[in-house]
């Protein structure tokens, strides 16, 4: 399917956080797109062309004020059917941060067939199929929410944590200057930042709301809430 010179061939668009992707194991193995643009390539298509681990697989991340990041793997396979479709990645590079390789090995799970790791099924939960890991990304701290439907906990969002000396990435740009890495607060756990240890002189900070959590100490919870995204594979 890619043409001679590799030209990326779409995987997923997600138009805006909505139902389209609470569908059923046989909607994603053969594939969707509605009226709407929101799409899935298949999941069967998937297995055939990733088998061999020839190509790349690059997330393209729209933020809340209309901007751009990405995030992409070098290593990206789709076992068959018989595995669940179950989901081999690595090798990230971008500037989004790194949210899907706590999935790596996961199987993928539907509404109607429960194939992740927590005692309710995640495609429920979040309202998309995906290669769900849990249902509780504020335990684990990694989350990519791509199929995710924005109206259910507000779970359509790219969530990742990293060393709090090693985040220097592009989330005011994404954010629209509501996210800024915080070195020296020591609090906030919450579903949203809470910013009540923070210092007023680090960016804007001292508040109630944004998109930089703090996890363990030492560590920051990186969420950029979603627009849109899409999926590729590319060479």
């Amino acid at each position: 399917m890619f043409l001679a010179n590799c030209s990326p061939l779409l995987v997923q668009r997600n138009v805006d956080g909505g139902h389209s992707f609470y569908r059923s194991w046989a909607a994603f193995k053969a594939g969707f797109n509605d009226s709407n643009g929101n799409y899935w390539i298949g999941n069967e298509l998937l297995h055939q062309l990733t088998t061999n681990g020839s190509y790349k697989l690059r997330f393209d991340l729209q933020g809340p004020d209309g901007s751009w990041g990405y995030a992409e793997y070098s290593w990206f396979v789709v076992h068959s059917e018989a595995s669940n479709y179950m989901m081999e990645v690595s090798g990230y590079s971008g500037n989004a941060g790194d949210a899907l390789s706590y999935n790596n090995g996961m199987m993928f799970t539907t509404y109607d067939r429960d194939n992740d790791l927590s005692p309710g099924n995640c495609a429920v939960c979040y309202g998309g199929g995906f290669w769900h890991r849990n249902c509780f990304w504020h335990k684990s701290c990694f989350y990519c929410g791509v199929n995710a439907v924005r109206g259910i906990r507000d779970v359509f969002r790219w969530v990742w944590e990293a060393l709090s000396d090693s985040v220097g990435m592009m989330f005011n740009h994404l954010n629209g200057g509501n996210c800024a890495v915080v070195h020296d607060c020591r609090f906030c756990h919450n579903s949203r930042s809470c910013g009540v240890n923070a210092d007023r002189g680090n960016p804007d900070v001292f508040r109630w709301n944004g998109f930089v959590y703090q996890g363990q100490l030492g560590t920051l919870i990186n969420v950029i809430p979603l627009r849109s995204t899409r999926m590729w594979l590319t060479c």
